[in-house]
Formats: C-alpha cells, sequence, structure tokens
C-alpha cells in the first residue's frame, strides 16, 4: 500500500510543472489579448473602426489557437461587416471612419447596401 502511495505522489510532482506552464501560457495569452485590446483602442481614431476590428478578430482568433488563414479572414470580415451594419445601418450610430485613406472604407461599404 505505501508504494501506491509514493508512485501517485510521485505522479503528482509531474503534473505540477505541466500546470504552471499551462498556467504561465494562459497568463501569457491574458497580457496579449489586453495588449490587442489596447491597441484597437487606441488605433481606432486612425484607422477607423472597419480595418480595425477586422485586424483585431483575425489577430484574437490566431491567438486563441485558431491556425486556419482563411478561416480567420473570412469570418473575420463577416462579423466585421456584420457589426457594421447593424450599428450603422440599423440604429444610426456613427463608427469611428479614420483618417486619410481608412476614412474611404465605410463610403466604399456603403456604396454596396441601402442603408
Amino acid at each position: 500500500m505505501g508504494q501506491w502511495s509514493l508512485i501517485g505522489h510521485s505522479r503528482r510532482k509531474e503534473r505540477e510543472p505541466e500546470e504552471e506552464t499551462a498556467k504561465g501560457l494562459r497568463a501569457g495569452r491574458m497580457a496579449v489579448g489586453m495588449a490587442l485590446m489596447t491597441g484597437f483602442a487606441f488605433l481606432m481614431p486612425i484607422t477607423g473602426f472597419v480595418p480595425d476590428c477586422l485586424l483585431f478578430l483575425v489577430l484574437y482568433g490566431y491567438l486563441l489557437g485558431e491556425r486556419r488563414i482563411l478561416f480567420l479572414g473570412i469570418c473575420s470580415f463577416a462579423v466585421t461587416l456584420l457589426i457594421y451594419m447593424i450599428f450603422h445601418g440599423i440604429f444610426g450610430i456613427l463608427l469611428p471612419e479614420g483618417i486619410g485613406i481608412f476614412a474611404r472604407i465605410p463610403q466604399l461599404l456603403g456604396a454596396f447596401w441601402p442603408f
């Protein structure tokens, strides 16, 4: 019986470094996620909502473990377009358009639907 407790005890010790690594990995991902959100907030006045949200969703999806870049791009574009259409088209809330070349993106999107 004493042998079984030693085996179980040794297995617990083997798992502890893995758990610490997993906690560190989660903490690192959380820090990167928070940095992405901070960058999203600071870039919004410059790039506008559409390119900023698209980039954020692609990077955050990659951070969460999705590695299919085409899938990330399509889903991010669809979600960004849906959010933009709901806020701009249905609720009439103007989202940041950005400056310079980025200001033309919402104009192009507005040409494709009747809102």
